[in-house]
């Protein structure tokens, strides 16, 4: 939900939903946890929700009770993405080790946004200041995580009179 919540801030809701083939999310989430965005506004750009069955809602049981704790709807979602094959676009760290441990494929934000730029969906000067804002309002310190990707578009913001 993190990263749609990012995603919409940043007003990418639409292009990055549209440009994944198949984007799905939780029932779960979609009832408990969507608040802004909402699921109508997801849905209209292709987003489904998708279910758990009775094996894995047991299996997202599990990880919910081990380490680090997860709440249901994470848990839930990491199973959903370990059975489909689909990565996890979050930047949540409990995630993040469960997906490593569960070998579950996780996508950043800024991975998600410099992705949009490759594939052409955003161009470099819509993407400086979207870069600027992960790093400055959204993920703080995120450029010690991601120096690579952020210092594609650091050097951009520094003289564009704005940093």
């Amino acid at each position: 939900m993190n990263a749609l919540r990012y995603l919409d801030q940043l007003g990418l809701l639409e292009v990055c939903i549209s440009a994944i083939q198949d984007p799905c999310t939780l029932d779960l989430i979609r009832m408990q946890e969507m608040r802004k965005p909402t699921w109508e506004d997801v849905v209209l750009y292709g987003m489904r929700s998708c279910e758990l069955s009775s094996e894995m809602m047991t299996e997202a049981v599990t990880l919910m009770s081990g380490s680090p704790k997860l709440s249901i709807c994470d848990a839930g979602l990491i199973v959903l993405a370990k059975e489909s094959g689909l990565p996890i676009v979050t930047e949540d760290g409990a995630m993040v080790k469960v997906m490593s441990r569960q070998k579950v494929l996780h996508v950043s934000l800024p991975e998600m946004v410099d992705s949009l730029v490759d594939a052409g969906k955003i161009s470099y000067e819509e993407a400086v200041p979207v870069f600027r804002r992960i790093s400055t309002e959204l993920l703080p310190g995120c450029a010690r995580k991601y120096p690579e990707i952020l210092g594609k578009y650091s050097s951009s913001w520094k003289t564009d009179g704005e940093g």
